[in-house]
């Protein structure tokens, strides 16, 4: 199976249950008869309407505590399932001050077990509540809890609702904390750092899930038994726990349990479980190709020819495949069947009679296709389009994958119109959250449209029909954006998953467009589809830094109204400012490298057959051998990245005398310097200035007006929280500090350099610029991105809130600088969270370094850095950082790279 593509529904199975039955309190009749109301709705998926019966349930239970929570606990979950999370979080809040207040220990441990899953869902970025009620009970958020500290929130309520719920002597609530418990264990053996932690916490998950089984037998409840074994059975499979022969056992098992069900929403929701853990088995092809390649060899061997590379599908062939087979051959026929119901009962039977068994993979896609199928059925006799929307979506790809694209086109209509059903685009959904105020539903908004048009615009692709494929991506990409910031919210969701969906729907519609542009001869189609294209492209990299940050906020604030490429908007001074400058914009796609160029506000393209993969590895490569003085290996990535990425216009740019690159990096390309790129003779420094921007809306290019300019400088050179000394900081401050005569300065140095010194010398002055003259690490976790202070780390977040303090001052901060910082060796989210430093301190520019250089070596470049940009009126930055670098070239001590090339300018090259 293409799991790159495969549509994710769940982690975790997470059909949506509350208490009731024996827990279920006494209350007047009337508001128990809307209180079932809304728990028959709730088991039909019709959460709005289940909503509105218990928001009027819950206005009549103020003498009844236990009524309360109840309701309370019941929205919580119609909340969840309308993915309306700060609302449901408000809900939860309020049950669990109740229970707290009455001490009742049954509805408390269900509660914290509705808390504990809703931190483990939604981790940091949903959670902005105060939780009052849980304060005395929840991790600090100290320094080095930070990483973990959602999961350790979710581990102790998981921990509390068992306790309570071993005290209340309930099976059904026991089997519910357990079973959440489980999930807890099980993600704490997925972010385990070690083996060890890694195998104890599963087996930890493994015995929950068991006890939680038990517990809901004992209890009679089959509907959560089932949740519970659904989850064990996830674990299994996604950490090979067993062998797929057994796991394919364990689901035959409870697809008979499922289908003895009564039709609910839950049934319907346990069968597309069953579908999506039954295709994680062929997640990898091994079993699937080993037995392809089996069945071929066998037919072969019997006088077949089998043409097809791909799948076999024997309800086409199945007569001519047995005329192949000799008598004597009792092997098992291995193949894959996709086929109507009739049409495998039909061909069981001939296999029947000549003694033939389905394969593993065949009852795996066999299985999948019928729960699917038999999900829409429950899910069509609720009238829960959700649900029929998810199933049929999910059966469009099982058709897709088998190249059945006419079928699959059907089935992803399907899913697209009952997605549609009864919900406003999302555009128009307002912040419901409020404490202060009663929530009303009035209707739903689809998350997965995006999934679907995705799917379609897929299929259209291969069938060849451009046009309207583009069209389906572009409605993937319009019904994606809104949402993409919560997709990646916490651990029930793939790690990757902004990998496996954001990027792919983006780059797939540029790919489109990109294809077009190429085909057409239109000039002016041409400039409007490549700006489309990355247009495409910048919803990535801009919604990257957002995911790297974990703010939305963090590019907004910066975002200018007009990119960089809109040089005809621009004004006459900036135009003239970028007579010789080229804006270098690569786009790697999954076949081949495009190469696009803006220079004066018309688009030129390129296209190399270099795949993504090809590219990465060979600026991996580059990254490595740059980093090892003594030798010279590096020249030969250089010189190949040379190749592909300034080779295709160098003439051009020759031509039209360009002196100057702005580069928007993707990928690993953001991991190397492009100044060390080589042409067999020079490097690309001794030919451009450049810089780097992490979008084209993300920066701001305007000249440094000196006058009433004031520098800030900072350093710290003694050895500290286990970093080593850094030597000549002194010296290069004052170095600085000279040069600028007579701007005037500031310096704080070792001790004097704490944040509230920092901080509060930063709210006094409008610095023009602050040079941080201290060790720094940028790494994939944001987290562990630091700039260490005599006393402390100051993180990005940090340091935002300290020079944001003058952002809407008269004075922009021009440029910072951060001369001994580094990122980690083959860590792309490292470079990204680099390359948008300036954007997340709001500085025009930043000059910041790859990896940490020699101390000596810093203080001269940063000097002549600072000479030329403060000694030569009407020089850019980007010429100033060449000559710098040029200067080092010419030092034979310093010639490698290795001491030149870190050095970065991002945004603002003027």
């Amino acid at each position: 199976m293409n799991n790159k593509i495969m549509p994710i529904i769940f982690w975790f199975v997470v059909s949506i249950t509350f208490p009731c039955g024996s827990v279920f309190a006494k209350a007047a009749p009337d508001t128990l008869g809307l209180t079932h109301q809304g728990d028959t709705y709730f088991q039909q998926g019709h959460f709005q309407s289940a909503v509105k019966s218990w928001e009027k349930s819950l206005v009549d239970c103020t003498q009844n505590a236990a009524h309360c929570i109840d309701v309370l606990t019941r929205l919580a979950a119609a909340y969840q399932a309308l993915e309306m999370h700060q609302t449901m979080l408000v809900m939860l809040e309020q049950a669990l001050s109740l229970a707290d207040v009455s001490n009742d220990i049954d509805r408390r441990a269900l509660v914290y077990s509705q808390l504990s899953d809703a931190w483990l869902s939604l981790g940091s970025s949903e959670l902005t509540l105060s939780l009052d009620a849980t304060a005395s009970q929840v991790v600090p958020a100290t320094e080095d809890a930070k990483e973990s500290k959602y999961l350790r929130q979710a581990q102790l309520l998981a921990e509390k609702s068992v306790t309570d719920a071993t005290q209340a002597k309930n099976s059904s609530i026991l089997a519910r904390a357990l079973n959440t418990q489980g999930n807890v264990w099980q993600v704490q053996g997925q972010q385990a750092k070690t083996s060890e932690a890694y195998n104890d916490n599963l087996h930890k998950a493994l015995d929950a899930y068991q006890k939680s089984i038990q517990a809901a037998e004992n209890a009679g409840d089959t509907t959560l038994a089932i949740k519970a074994s659904l989850n064990r059975l996830n674990l299994v499979i996604t950490h090979n726990v067993s062998s797929p022969s057994e796991q394919l056992v364990t689901l035959d098992d409870l697809w008979k349990q499922i289908e003895k069900l009564p039709n609910s929403y839950d049934k319907a929701r346990y069968l597309l479980s069953l579908g999506v853990f039954t295709l994680n088995l062929l997640q990898d092809d091994k079993l699937l190709k080993q037995e392809q390649t089996t069945t071929k060899a066998m037919l072969q061997e019997g006088g077949c020819v089998i043409t097809n590379s791909g799948t076999i599908l024997l309800s086409q062939v199945a007569e001519d495949l047995y005329a192949c087979i000799p008598d004597d051959q009792h092997q098992t026929l291995e193949v894959v069947l996709l086929m109507t119901e009739e049409e495998q009962q039909s061909t069981h039977a001939l296999l029947g009679k000549k003694g033939f068994s389905q394969s593993d993979s065949q009852k795996a896609l066999s299985r999948a296709y019928f729960a699917y199928q038999n999900a829409i059925q429950v899910a069509r006799d609720l009238q829960d389009t959700n649900t029929m929307s998810i199933a049929y979506g999910h059966l469009g790809f099982l058709y897709e994958e088998e190249h059945r694209y006419e079928e699959a086109l059907t089935l992803t209509r399907q899913a697209i119109f009952f997605a549609t059903q009864g919900r406003q685009p999302y555009s128009s959904q307002r912040n419901l959250a409020s404490s202060q105020a009663p929530v009303s539903v009035t209707s739903h908004f689809s998350h997965r449209l995006y999934r679907w048009y995705w799917q379609q615009g897929r299929i259209l692709k291969v069938q060849g029909k451009l046009d309207q494929a583009i069209a389906a991506y572009h409605l993937a990409s319009v019904n994606l954006k809104p949402i993409q910031s919560l997709l990646d919210v916490g651990y029930r969701l793939s790690p990757d998953l902004f990998q496996k969906v954001v990027r792919p729907v983006h780059y797939g519609l540029a790919n489109l467009l990109l294809q077009k542009a190429s085909a057409t001869s239109d000039i002016q189609e041409q400039q409007s589809l490549m700006r489309e294209a990355i247009e495409a492209v910048e919803l990535v990299k801009v919604a990257e830094l957002q995911d790297y940050f974990n703010d939305e906020c963090v590019t907004a604030l910066h975002a200018k109204t007009v990119s960089i490429l809109d040089y005809q908007k621009m004004s006459s001074n900036l135009q003239q400012a970028l007579q010789q400058t080229v804006i270098l914009y690569p786009i790697p796609l999954v076949d081949r490298l495009v190469i696009l160029i803006s220079f004066k506000g018309k688009l030129y393209q390129k296209s190399l057959q270099v795949t993504d993969e090809e590219l990465n590895e060979t600026a991996l490569a580059l990254r490595i051998n740059l980093q090892t003085r003594p030798h010279n290996r590096f020249l030969l990535y250089a010189k190949q990245l040379h190749d592909w990425l300034i080779s295709p216009f160098e003439t051009f740019m020759i031509e039209h005398q360009v002196d100057t690159l702005v580069i928007v990096p993707d990928g690993n390309l953001r991991m190397i310097p492009f100044s060390t790129l080589h042409d067999g003779k020079y490097f690309l420094v001794e030919k451009y200035a450049m810089s780097i921007t992490p979008g084209l809306k993300l920066v701001d290019p305007q000249r440094i007006n000196w006058n009433d300019g004031k520098l800030f400088l900072v350093g710290l050179s003694e050895g500290v929280q286990e970093h080593s000394p850094l030597d000549n900081v002194p010296q290069e401050l004052q170095n600085i500090q000279l040069i600028a005569d007579p701007i005037p300065s500031k310096r704080i140095l070792n001790q004097e350099y704490s944040f509230e010194n920092f901080h509060e010398e930063i709210k006094r002055n409008q610095f023009s610029v602050i040079h941080l003259a201290t060790h720094g690490e940028f790494s994939a976790d944001p987290e562990h991105t630091y700039l260490l202070t005599y006393f402390e780390k100051m993180h990005m977040d940090d340091l935002q809130n300290a020079i944001g303090l003058g952002r809407f001052r008269d004075k922009p901060l021009e440029l910072l600088t951060l001369s001994a910082c580094k990122t980690a060796v083959g860590d792309d989210k490292a470079a990204l969270g680099l390359a948008g430093i300036a954007v997340k301190a709001g500085a025009r520019s930043a000059i910041a370094t790859l990896w940490y250089v020699d101390d000596e070596a810093t203080s001269i470049a940063i000097s002549e850095f600072y000479q030329q940009l403060l000694l030569n009126p009407g020089i850019s930055k980007a010429n100033a950082l060449q000559e710098m670098q040029k200067k080092l070239i010419q030092i034979k001590r310093y010639w490698h790279p290795s001491y030149w090339a870190p050095f970065l300018l991002i945004g603002n090259w003027l």
